[in-house]
């Protein structure tokens, strides 16, 4: 774990965050509001869109209000960016900090989940490099998973704070306060 953690201070695979990373930090997400009340949100871990695309079988239980998916495209380096499903505003949501070709992907997920619903490309901040794809990523998966979408107010200039605050919270094993540690 210590190597993928790594690629949070960029020293192993360029700075690139690898599944392992992406997982834990959603696990600790998951963790961190089991006590939350609301509307119900599942985030799926990055292997699920894969399984998705090559048509195998995973058993999900459907939110009544979101699911988010962690999107890897697969490429050299590849691409992480965010599919969120609103399923009370009927909508497909894309969080991408380089605004990729994402058409496939929504194709897909229409299709496996049957959806009729409208894509809404969000307003997100965007990077200026082609390795922190995977913070902006993960950065939205957790304002979304804690229903504070509406203060995605990070820039690209802020990346190196988020990248340590993740690691510390994945070294701590908690979730700490965004606002003390980044803006």
């Amino acid at each position: 774990m210590q190597k993928d953690i790594n690629t949070l201070h960029g020293t192993h695979n360029n700075g690139l965050l690898t599944d392992e990373i992406v997982n834990f930090y959603i696990k600790l997400l998951e963790e961190s509001s089991s006590d939350r009340t609301g509307p119900s949100v599942s985030v799926v871990n990055s292997f699920y869109f894969g399984h998705l695309k090559r048509k195998l079988e995973w058993s999900l239980v459907l939110p009544k209000h979101r699911l988010i998916i962690p999107i890897n495209i697969e490429g050299n380096p590849g691409h992480w960016f965010t599919l969120c499903i609103d399923f009370l505003k009927a909508e497909i949501q894309i969080y991408d900090s380089l605004r990729t070709n994402y058409e496939e992907v929504v194709a897909i997920v229409k299709e496996k989940f049957q959806l009729n619903f409208r894509l809404k490309v969000s307003r997100f901040p965007k990077q200026k490099n082609a390795v922190d794809c995977g913070v902006f990523m993960c950065m939205a998966i957790r304002f979304l998973y804690l229903e504070c979408e509406n203060n995605l107010s990070f820039k690209h200039n802020d990346i190196p704070k988020i990248r340590k605050l993740m690691a510390e919270e994945i070294k701590l094993k908690r979730i700490l306060s965004f606002k003390d540690n980044v803006v």
